[in-house]
């Protein structure tokens, strides 16, 4: 952490240095997640500003995980408001809203819509072989409940596999 530290200050505006310290400030095992989020939202910033519409996503959505899985559920329900024009033409998008509506205690019908949103708006094989397995995964909780569910996207799932 010292060199993330002084290499941040001896070059502020180094996207990929700011990245790298708001990441591992907000992983488990350091879990100084407030000022790690600082980071990562200095690092979007940071690559707006470069035109890496790629790294400026991956980031948004690491930052909205990373609240999620840290429970800070009204901060994440507005920094998905704020984010959404960047972010909603992604299948990572509705997982992540369907994860949400689960945390928050949305009926059951809205969390499989959001997962078959992602599931729809798939551009490439492997994104709808993720979403089609979180969406499995979500509905094993209850496997008798949704046999019948499960049994149809097992099948949708190989096809992609």
């Amino acid at each position: 952490m010292p060199i993330l530290y002084k290499l941040n200050k001896k070059y502020p505006s180094n996207s990929k240095i700011v990245s790298r310290l708001g990441k591992t400030l907000s992983n488990q095992v350091i879990a100084q997640n407030e000022e790690g989020w600082k980071f990562l939202k200095e690092a979007i910033i940071l690559f707006k500003n470069e035109n890496n519409n790629e790294k400026v996503i991956d980031h948004i959505f690491y930052y909205l995980y990373n609240l999620l899985n840290n429970e800070y559920i009204e901060l994440l329900q507005k920094e998905i408001e704020y984010y959404e024009n960047e972010i909603k033409n992604q299948p990572r998008y509705y997982q992540l809203l369907a994860l949400y509506k689960e945390s928050i205690g949305k009926p059951e019908e809205e969390i499989i819509k959001a997962f078959e949103t992602a599931i729809n708006i798939a551009e490439t094989n492997e994104e709808k072989l993720f979403s089609l397995k979180a969406l499995l995964n979500y509905l094993s909780v209850d496997p008798d409940k949704n046999s019948a569910k499960i049994e149809e996207l097992k099948v949708m799932r190989d096809k992609y596999e």
